[in-house]
């Protein structure tokens, strides 16, 4: 196998990368914008499609579509684990300074056998806590056992999602399925939007095979979330879809008829608003090339090849974008 090209076209992402985050960061963006913007500039839909025309580009761009794919999964899960760590260990670190007298860095650090500055560096977001360690905090910074068992749950999920980076093509797609699942688990309002396929809790097990390229794990993970929707009433889920997306045939008339039948009955459900945008309907300029699910007011997952998730900005961005497509849709 001639390994060639694929050291070419990493070391054009790395170094790409290297230039363009650090000019980000010191703008103040950050740095998963940074990422995304040099995926697309180096990337087959950017300079890279004019390799054929202008030679030289190929040694600066990755022009075969194939071959950025894999790049684009691993930087998937890798995504996914840093916006992970940042949710969990903002909240771990808020419980111990709620702590009265106020715990330590030091203290805590005594307390799980570490220095304070592995603490320090937990806090910031730059080391990963194992679930033991989750524990101890918790029961020294006085948690309530609930959410202990949700902070040590994540803390399990994140070291699991960096080791799974390893084997991403071996795992990577039924890996990010379970990382959904525990998201929304912890979420109480959930906005999705598709233009060319249904949202996955509101697939049918036929439909998610389709989908999910007979991936039978992957597909186990997607089924659990719709008992979820439907078993979970305190969880508000507002679906947006378009018209392109019920009628697009993944596999058979029958796989497709049984999902729109299965469709109608979860729209009947108290927790779940489903909008459908029709041909018919102008939307007034507004265009949404990929699908997204907003989680509460905290974080997005953008369903860009099997996905990635922005925090920040890009939350009230997103957030805004649906609210816009919920306003042409109309109500099931």
């Amino acid at each position: 196998m001639d390994h060639g090209p694929w050291l070419k076209d990493a070391l054009v992402f790395l170094a790409a990368a290297g230039l363009v985050v650090p000019l980000f960061h010191r703008a103040r963006i950050g740095a998963v914008l940074g990422f995304l913007f040099v995926g697309i500039v180096v990337g087959p839909h950017g300079l890279g499609q004019f390799a054929d025309d202008v030679p030289w580009l190929r040694y600066l761009t990755i022009e075969d579509r194939e071959r950025v794919a894999p790049f684009a999964e691993l930087g998937v899960l890798f995504l996914l684990f840093l916006i992970g760590l940042e949710l969990s260990l903002e909240r771990l670190r808020a419980l111990r300074l709620a702590t009265r007298p106020r715990v330590s860095q030091t203290a805590a650090a005594k307390a799980i056998g570490a220095s304070q500055n592995r603490i320090s560096r937990a806090e910031a977001g730059q080391h990963v806590l194992t679930a033991t360690e989750v524990t101890t905090l918790c029961r020294l910074y006085g948690a309530a056992a609930a959410e202990a068992r949700q902070l040590v749950s994540a803390a399990t999920a994140l070291r699991e999602s960096h080791t799974d980076a390893r084997t991403v093509f071996q795992r990577g797609l039924s890996t990010m399925q379970d990382r959904i699942l525990q998201v929304e688990a912890a979420s109480r309002l959930v906005r999705s939007f598709h233009p060319t396929t249904v949202v996955g809790p509101l697939q049918t097990e036929r439909y998610a095979a389709a989908v999910l390229h007979g991936d039978e794990s992957a597909v186990r993970s997607r089924m659990m979330r719709g008992r979820a929707l439907a078993n979970e009433p305190e969880r508000r889920w507002v679906v947006v879809q378009t018209e392109g997306a019920l009628l697009w045939n993944v596999d058979c008339a029958e796989v497709m008829a049984e999902q729109l039948d299965h469709l109608a009955e979860a729209s009947r459900l108290p927790n779940v608003d489903l909008r459908i945008i029709t041909h018919r309907q102008g939307t007034a300029g507004l265009t949404q090339m990929h699908g997204f699910h907003v989680y509460d007011e905290q974080f997005v997952q953008v369903s860009v090849l099997t996905g990635t998730s922005l925090g920040g900005r890009d939350v009230t961005r997103y957030a805004e974008r649906f609210e816009l497509l919920a306003a042409v849709a109309r109500l099931v």
